[in-house]
């Protein structure tokens, strides 16, 4: 029962992440037609979906909540996954996030954000740029840039994994002290 409740939670936080993953910090107090800023919103987030914006989407949510969901079938099964099961289990995860993510649900609730964000003049300016030669490639290389981005973000906390293994030691003994008495004295 408790694995898949743990399940269920992992898909809402996956979708969560992907829908939101456009927003943008302020809200647009602007009258200039709401159903106009969706539709401009729509158009450009087809522009997305076809140039590989949700299949992207969809592996890198799938990278984040994958090891949390591994290691919770590890705890089910009292084994390790094999990589050739995780790579099973990955590619199936990422099929099944497709499955109950289409490109208009995406396209849908992404265009809600944009319209809250963005005023029509700015989502016609991004909709032009978008169709230019430069907005074509930007659109285009937006896979490549994203999955180029998280290998260096990985590297990078690669590279700091002692500073922050000591930091987040830290914090936890800041924030639940109650941790360091169930520890055993050395």
């Amino acid at each position: 029962m408790r694995s898949g409740l743990f399940s269920i939670v992992a898909v809402k936080i996956a979708l969560t992440l992907m829908i939101s993953s456009t927003g943008v910090a302020h809200a647009v107090n602007v009258d200039d037609g709401r159903d106009k800023r969706v539709e401009k919103a729509q158009q450009l987030l087809q522009l997305n979906v076809d140039n590989g914006m949700l299949n992207t989407t969809l592996a890198l949510t799938a990278k984040a909540i994958l090891p949390l969901l591994t290691r919770n079938v590890e705890n089910s099964l009292k084994r390790r996954v094999t990589p050739e099961e995780q790579i099973q289990f990955g590619q199936g995860f990422v099929s099944f996030l497709g499955q109950i993510l289409d490109g208009e649900s995406f396209i849908n609730a992404n265009a809600q954000i944009y319209a809250n964000h963005f005023t029509l003049a700015e989502l016609e300016a991004i909709h032009t740029f978008n169709l230019s030669q430069t907005g074509s490639k930007f659109q285009r290389m937006q896979s490549t840039l994203a999955r180029e981005s998280s290998e260096a973000l990985q590297n990078f906390m690669k590279s700091k994994s002692q500073e922050i293994n000591k930091l987040s030691e830290e914090l936890i003994k800041k924030v639940f002290p109650e941790l360091l008495k169930k520890q055993p004295t050395q």
